[in-house]
């Protein structure tokens, strides 16, 4: 039988890898060779860790459901508008849709981390996190932090954003529909992940 320490141990384990994935690919496609680039990130991934651990643990005890995200969406934009990202709450005619992003140089391109806020429904209609969009949450904010900081650091053109892939688990619009109601604003060449 699994313990609390052992969820707790599992997910923060999920956590750290979801989040040097997403800096992987990213650094990679920005800078090319890692080495000195990759221990910086890594570095200021592990100063931040317990906020995210934090905020991970927080929407895993405070599910909700697509379409009502507001506390988890008001959980991940704080860290967000702090280091200087604008937020559009509501786009393309969804509540709890958000764009939140901050541009460097010509803004081009974007990388966009699309991370799903909702949670599934469980028995006797409860909300439950069973996908770990909890992590994607956090994993989401902490790569978009410490990689503007780098982009700011090295004057790289670009934007990063976090766009909310709202209400994914109850049918979902796609990402595409999104997209196409407007407000997203990924063109060809933009990457997300």
């Amino acid at each position: 039988m699994k313990t609390a320490n052992d969820r707790q141990a599992r997910r923060t384990g999920l956590l750290a890898i979801g989040m040097i994935a997403i800096l992987s690919c990213s650094v990679t496609a920005q800078t090319g060779p890692l080495s000195d680039a990759h221990k910086t990130l890594v570095a200021r991934l592990d100063a931040m860790k317990a906020d995210l651990f934090e905020m991970s643990d927080w929407m895993y005890r405070n599910p909700e459901y697509g379409y009502q995200e507001v506390k988890t969406i008001e959980k991940m934009l704080a860290p967000l508008r702090q280091a200087g990202f604008t937020a559009r709450v509501g786009i393309a005619g969804f509540p709890t849709a958000v764009r939140a992003e901050k541009r460097f140089g010509t803004g081009r391109p974007t990388l966009a981390f699309v991370p799903m806020p909702d949670g599934l429904r469980g028995p006797d209609n409860t909300a439950f996190h069973g996908c770990h969009h909890n992590l994607q949450n956090a994993a989401a904010v902490g790569a978009a932090l410490v990689l503007t900081k780098y982009m700011e650091e090295h004057s790289l053109n670009g934007t990063v954003a976090v766009i909310t892939y709202t209400a994914e688990e109850i049918p979902p619009p796609t990402i595409n529909d999104m997209n196409a109601a407007g407000g997203i604003g990924l063109r060809h060449g933009d990457l997300h992940v």
